[in-house]
């Protein structure tokens, strides 16, 4: 125990050493002896292919590359060099020129192939655009004329019945002022005699309204027809004699 405790650091540290630089050593023999160029090597397969006596060494040593790639790179003096040093290019005008033939006599009868083709090969024409025809609608044009006698106009449900029988009106009336339209609404039944009517608008005068009522229930007689009883108006419009009008406060209707 008091030899252990004599012990001097500096043979601890050189004792150390010896070992450190023993495993160097030792490691480095280990390398060494793996790496030996005199371990002898596997026998490779030959070929059957041999080499022609007196060939060129380098030419040899360069088709030995390891690369596969080194031949299909791009050499200028190889087949690549072509493209890699293009060559410029003359453009050759040509001007084109119409054959010499001869027009048969008389010449236009070349037209007609010409046309029969042309219109045999024309485009088809769009039709998005193109808009019908309008529709012509009949305009009756009233009359400017004034009206000279006195008329009858049929409204309601017996606007579209005719009349067998008519009466005549008084031509001309005369009277201080213009006349409104009297209306008679009648019921006309299935054999067109009016059955019954009223007074529903009075003109102003009192001689002119009974004259109406007399026309429409006594002597007017429509067309039969299916419907059992018919309502309808019969408006009388009256002529009133100008010259005799002194009171122009309407226009008169035409």
């Amino acid at each position: 125990m008091s030899a252990n405790a004599t012990e001097q650091p500096g043979n601890r540290k050189r004792r150390w050493g010896i070992w450190v630089v023993a495993v160097f050593v030792l490691q480095g023999s280990l390398l060494y002896w793996v790496s030996d160029p005199t371990n002898p090597e596997t026998e490779r397969p030959r070929s059957g292919l041999a080499l022609v006596p007196g060939a060129d060494a380098a030419a040899v040593e360069a088709l030995a590359q390891e690369d596969p790639e080194a031949l299909s790179r791009p050499n200028a003096k190889g087949l690549s060099g072509i493209w890699m040093q293009p060559g410029a290019l003359e453009h050759e005008l040509h001007r084109w020129t119409a054959p010499d033939i001869s027009v048969p006599f008389p010449s236009n009868l070349i037209t007609a192939p010409l046309e029969a083709a042309l219109a045999s090969n024309a485009p088809p024409r769009g039709t998005a655009f193109v808009k019908p025809a309008p529709r012509l609608t009949v305009v009756e044009v009233p009359s400017v004329q004034l009206r000279k006698t006195n008329w009858l106009q049929i409204a309601g449900g017996l606007a579209g019945r005719k009349l067998e029988r008519t009466a005549p009106v008084v031509s001309s009336r005369n009277h201080s002022a213009l006349l409104r339209p009297s209306r008679v609404q009648v019921m006309v039944d299935s054999d067109g005699r009016v059955f019954t009517g009223a007074l529903i608008d009075s003109c102003g005068l009192e001689s002119a309204d009974r004259l109406a009522l007399e026309i429409a229930l006594k002597k007017l007689r429509f067309a039969p027809a299916t419907n059992e009883m018919t309502t309808g108006d019969l408006v009388f419009h009256w002529h009133v004699n100008p010259n005799t009008v002194t009171n122009l406060t309407v226009n008169p209707l035409r």
